[in-house]
């Protein structure tokens, strides 16, 4: 069992290919954006496949300033060794406060801002080998992709306990707003899926629990 701020997290079972690595049950966490120990479980290393899901709620805009939903990897910011999911705050590279994967010299960003106080249910879905081969889904819907940059997956093996609502660079960073939901699996799950997942969630401030099987 881990604790977050306000609310219960548990490690979740395996299932096939799947991984669920933590899902809170008790209800959102709340992320004031300051610092705090955030971990929940341990991320996959190297430049396999990875699926990131998780539901979101903001009215934070963060043009200008570094977050993180979802971090794990080399800190050092070596190229491809990372391995995150924020909003994006920077217009060179997309729609500003949509969802991103970055790996460190490669992102992909989405096309809706998220930052509108509604909850969101998130998707990344990832193939591995190269972040531009990555799937994006906003509340069971694809993406459109506003900026894809190249970069090879190679998640360092150290340093990879997950870290949620923050990441150690630049500096730490830190997302504000409330979470529910993360899951990571250990491969890259489909849109049938990803819509799936959305239909079976919640409201963000009840929580589920459930595992996703094939």
């Amino acid at each position: 069992t881990m604790t977050a701020n306000n609310g219960t997290w548990h490690t979740g079972a395996v299932v096939g290919e799947d991984s669920l690595v933590a899902s809170n049950t008790e209800g959102a966490v709340l992320l004031p954006g300051t610092a705090g120990g955030n971990t929940a479980g341990i991320g996959p290393a190297g430049s396999g496949p990875r699926t990131v899901m998780l539901t979101m709620q903001t009215t934070t805009d963060f043009t200008g300033t570094s977050n993180a939903l979802v971090f794990w990897g080399d800190s050092a910011a070596n190229p491809g060794a990372q391995f995150y999911v924020d909003l994006n705050s920077d217009s060179a590279t997309g729609t500003l406060n949509a969802l991103r994967v970055n790996v460190a010299g490669g992102s992909v960003t989405g096309s809706t801002p998220l930052n509108d106080g509604v909850p969101h249910h998130l998707v990344v879905a990832c193939a591995g080998t190269d972040i531009i081969d990555t799937r994006l889904y906003v509340d069971g819907v694809e993406e459109q992709i506003s900026y894809a940059s190249s970069q090879s997956i190679d998640t360092a093996s150290s340093g990879y306990t997950v870290n949620y609502g923050r990441r150690p660079t630049p500096a730490w960073s830190y997302f504000t707003g409330s979470m529910s939901d993360l899951a990571i699996y250990l491969r890259q799950l489909t849109p049938i899926e990803a819509r799936y997942l959305y239909a079976a969630h919640t409201a963000l401030t009840t929580g589920l629990d459930y595992v996703a099987e094939d």
